[in-house]
């Protein structure tokens, strides 16, 4: 007699994704066509590659439009690109490298911004505020506040005054590790340097908001709209030239103040506010999931009612982005892989980016295949056929090579 059964209440296994949210990590066509040529023995044009190489760049910028992990693959690509374009003996332009290092300052990708900019070094590239800025920047996404402070010196050993944008990624760096006392110092900080006139020029306007919107972000993610309130108010009073960024913080900081003390009014007024300085623009503004969210839970049918009055509805400004469940999904497929492939580290979850490594394993690949001694001397290959004494024709044949 059978004394098993299937359970009657079996477990559904959701199905895994292979690649990444989006399918962002298959090869593109422009990279197939590329790939195509270099296979084929022919060297594509310094503009081919530095196109792909800015297209990925750009789209890690973008953080509203792709989640995080998606981001991440992209400069990723745009570093091996480049990376790829150096082992063809060709330089990426200045545009490029300059793309690349604001898309590691995007994602937070300090390794890869220090070693491009190092690149820029060795080879006698002209560096300006702008690549000292971005690995700033990337120092201050990762919460590394000594390390921008040393780089910040660096800065002023070549002849470069930190602006605003170089203060505001420290701010950020201390925001990150939880200090908001070192914030307010840095602010003091600042502000005494921009009084001597030891402060640089910003290289856009509204790269003056930078070091407040920082400070106020901060407020607003534990609730104090009243402070945050307050900081904004000091770009108010110095006419600093102000983008809708400095609403969206507004709008966080009324949306973080608990249900008992929110004004639903003050939310109302802080939308039209970010709506109406996007008005005219050729993007349409963009909101992300969360807060749209939070919004429509706070205001109820006046959320639309805002967004109607500026001829737009919601699926116009909330961007579609993959789900946390989809992310998690992948995520447990890439480790189930990895424990069936016996990978540990930090490879095992995600590729490696690192660049010493990469350019490493292609020049090794390059140098051919290495033979033993044995008693008659050493093996070479034998082009006499495969009677004589020798090595055989595999031996001799080079891996493959995927190209960027």
């Amino acid at each position: 007699m059978k004394w098993f059964q299937a359970h009657p209440m079996p477990q559904e296994i959701p199905e895994m994704p292979e690649h990444l949210p989006g399918e962002v990590d298959k090869p593109t066509r422009r990279e197939n066509l590329i790939r195509a040529k270099l296979n084929g023995g022919m060297k594509p044009s310094p503009l081919e590659f530095d196109k792909i190489i800015q297209v990925f760049a750009q789209r890690a910028r973008l953080s509203a439009q792709w989640a995080p992990v998606q981001r991440r693959e992209f400069i990723r690509r745009a570093k091996r690109w480049a990376s790829e374009m150096v082992l063809q003996d060709m330089s990426p332009s200045d545009k490029s490298v300059k793309l690349i290092l604001l898309g590691c300052e995007a994602t937070g990708d300090t390794s890869g911004a220090q070693w491009w900019f190092g690149w820029m070094e060795r080879y006698g590239r002209k560096l300006g505020r702008l690549h000292y800025n971005a690995v700033l920047g990337t120092f201050g996404v990762q919460g590394q506040p000594y390390e921008a402070r040393q780089f910040m010196g660096r800065m002023r050993e070549a002849g470069f005054k930190p602006d605003y944008r170089g203060y505001a990624a420290v701010i950020d760096a201390w925001e990150k590790a939880g200090n908001r006392r070192a914030m307010l110092q840095t602010i003091l900080e600042m502000q005494e340097a921009e009084k001597a006139g030891e402060l640089g020029e910003p290289l856009k306007a509204t790269d003056q908001q930078r070091p407040y919107l920082a400070l106020a972000s901060s407020y607003a993610k534990v609730g104090d709209a009243s402070r945050a309130i307050s900081v904004l108010k000091v770009l108010q009073e110095k006419q600093v030239p102000m983008d809708h960024e400095v609403h969206r913080v507004r709008i966080e900081a009324h949306l973080r103040t608990p249900e008992a003390r929110r004004s639903a009014e003050d939310i109302r007024e802080a939308l039209r506010s970010f709506l109406d300085s996007q008005r005219g623009s050729s993007r349409k503004p963009e909101i992300s999931k969360t807060m749209s969210d939070e919004l429509s839970t706070a205001l109820g049918q006046a959320y639309g009612d805002v967004l109607r009055e500026f001829g737009l509805e919601e699926g116009d400004v909330v961007p579609e982005l993959p789900s946390s469940q989809t992310i998690m999904l992948w995520r447990r497929k890439t480790l189930i892989n990895a424990m069936e492939q016996h990978r540990g580290g930090a490879g095992a979850m995600r590729p490696r980016s690192g660049e010493e490594r990469f350019f490493r394993d292609r020049i090794n690949a390059r140098k051919g295949p290495k033979f033993g001694e044995h008693a008659g001397g050493y093996r070479i290959p034998d082009t006499r056929g495969a009677a004589f004494q020798g090595i055989k024709e595999w031996m001799t044949i080079p891996k493959p090579v995927k190209y960027g």
